[in-house]
């Protein structure tokens, strides 16, 4: 409130006014999707793949970072290339190292 009493509003900051880049999809946003996509919990997930459901919550909300191993096991299960939940992109599964298919 100001002085007056009257309550005043803060001007509208760039990312509120649309003036912003979007930021880009993160490795849990895109985990999250493929796992909701397919009607799995965490917890189905973590019991397929031999982790913990926590630790399916981390990578989600971005807190922890999954070896490479732990990210196949991961994308094997959901039926996705590794490199889409690490960088994005929509390749199926089995494209990595078919000929003709970009890397």
């Amino acid at each position: 409130m100001g002085r007056s009493g009257r309550s005043f509003k803060q001007p509208a900051t760039t990312s509120q006014q649309g003036g912003s880049m979007p930021q880009p999809e993160t490795m849990g946003v895109r985990l999250r999707r493929q796992r909701k996509s397919r009607g799995l919990s965490q917890m189905r997930l973590a019991k397929a793949v031999g982790l913990s459901d926590s630790y399916i919550s981390f990578l989600e909300s971005d807190s922890r970072t999954p070896a490479d191993a732990t990210l196949h096991r991961i994308a094997a299960f959901l039926d996705v290339d590794p490199t889409v939940l690490r960088y994005g992109g929509s390749r199926p599964a089995g494209a990595a190292g078919r000929p003709g298919t970009p890397r």
